[in-house]
């Protein structure tokens, strides 16, 4: 038999305005759903979630946090990636030796996404290029972070964890009513969808549209059970019509 062991993820996020989950917050404050959310997705995937304390926006706060998160196999950080004045992550990472992959990605919601990898030190303190240990960097926004996730963080935690099928999870579906407005033409979008699953043999499942209003509404997120593939040059569907969803 061939035995893995789970990954263990770190999970890191981001922001001043951040509090626990179980607190009440402040004006211009928000709770940390993230964190609760990738871990569930983190353990779902087959790896072993390690939540970090919320990092500040600050240098010192996010060069320490990265410190300690580089002993996990695999880093999420979630939050300050887009290109705002607090958005700080890639700096930080910039200063820890990471080598980028890519920063950015075609899709609506995720369009930030940061992937690359890390140099590991060792007791010494002196970095090594060969030993790398990878992160992703996900939008701060809960549906961004679950999109980016299942599409891209998902497939690495599977292979780390020894499975043979590593690829994002897609079904075919019959659109249950017309969906006009599906957002910003030009990039291939994610939207929150529930569907449907036939339970007679070879009967395709229904899937219609989620009400919802941009990639921070959880609401939305937790009355979908999946998403609706938008292709980049589509604008509309009509009823009846097959599309593709992405499964959780």
């Amino acid at each position: 038999l061939e035995v893995f062991v789970r990954p263990r993820v770190a999970i890191l996020t981001t922001g001043d305005e951040l509090v626990p989950i179980e607190s009440a917050h402040a004006p211009g404050q928000i709770r940390n759903s993230n964190a609760p959310m990738l871990a569930a997705m983190v353990a779902a995937a087959g790896g072993e979630p390690w939540v970090l304390p919320t990092a500040a926006d600050n240098a010192e706060a996010l060069d320490a946090a990265l410190a300690e998160a580089v002993k996990a196999d695999l880093l999420i950080i979630t939050g300050g990636v887009s290109a705002g004045k607090f958005d700080l992550v890639e700096p930080a990472l910039a200063r820890a030796g990471a080598r980028f992959h890519f920063t950015g990605v075609r899709i609506q919601p995720g369009k930030p996404l940061v992937f690359g990898e890390l140099p590991v030190r060792n007791a010494r303190g002196v970095q090594s290029q060969k030993d790398t240990k990878c992160f992703f960097g996900l939008p701060g926004n809960p549906v961004s972070s679950a999109v980016t996730f299942l599409l891209f963080a998902a497939p690495l935690l599977a292979a780390l964890a020894g499975r043979r099928e590593c690829s994002p999870r897609f079904a075919l579906a019959r659109l249950a009513a017309k969906a006009g407005k599906l957002g910003k033409a030009g990039l291939t979008r994610f939207l929150p969808a529930r569907c449907t699953f036939g339970s007679g043999w070879g009967e395709i499942p229904e899937v219609e549209l989620v009400s919802w209003h941009g990639s921070g509404d959880l609401a939305a997120l937790a009355r979908s059970n999946c998403f609706l593939v938008v292709p980049e040059d589509a604008h509309d569907f009509d009823a009846g019509t097959i599309v593709r969803i992405l499964l959780p």
